[in-house]
């Protein structure tokens, strides 16, 4: 079975397909907002600012390098820890849901377990989640960037294509 993660600015779904069928879906009621959220809280920066900082995350599984002596906490290093681990944090609570959703699934029926997820939806552009959701599941995770009987065109933007799948599906059932 594969799980197929819309991760929003206000929510997450959680689809899950067996053998290529559609199986049921799940609403998570956080998303990125959730982040913005607790950094505006935590960092006590606008919601502009909050989001520019979870924009600048190198990687959400970057480790940083602990100094031997104690940081200031306004030098820009204490900062950027600050962020990530209050986006881990944020991200960590979806693990835990999206967690729940995946044992009711495999708890209705011998042999159901998810082999896959795949990530699209304007939040999974954030830099590392595939790997850190691969990580907290140890399922093989991945963004979805390209769709196999759709075409697109001579489409030549540079927006990434898992933000647009909402609407392809849309189309496609017209």
């Amino acid at each position: 079975s594969v799980a197929v993660l819309d991760i929003g600015y206000s929510h997450l779904n959680v689809i899950v397909f067996e053998k290529g069928h559609y199986k049921f879906n799940r609403f998570i009621n956080q998303g990125s907002q959730s982040i913005d959220q607790n950094l505006v809280s935590f960092m006590d920066v606008s919601f502009d600012d909050a989001e520019k900082l979870k924009s600048d995350i190198a990687h959400l599984n970057k480790e940083f390098e602990l100094p031997d002596e104690l940081l200031d906490p306004s030098e820009p290093q204490a900062q950027k820890m600050r962020v990530l681990n209050i986006v881990r944090n944020t991200v960590d609570s979806w693990v835990d849901d999206i967690d729940r959703i995946f044992k009711y699934y495999t708890t209705r029926g011998m042999g159901n377990s998810i082999e896959q997820i795949y990530l699209y939806g304007g939040s999974s552009r954030l830099k590392g989640l595939d790997e850190y959701l691969q990580d907290a599941f140890g399922i093989p995770t991945s963004c979805i960037s390209s769709l196999t009987n759709v075409n697109i065109g001579q489409y030549t933007g540079d927006a990434a294509l898992g933000s647009y799948i909402n609407a392809l599906g849309t189309m496609i059932r017209r």
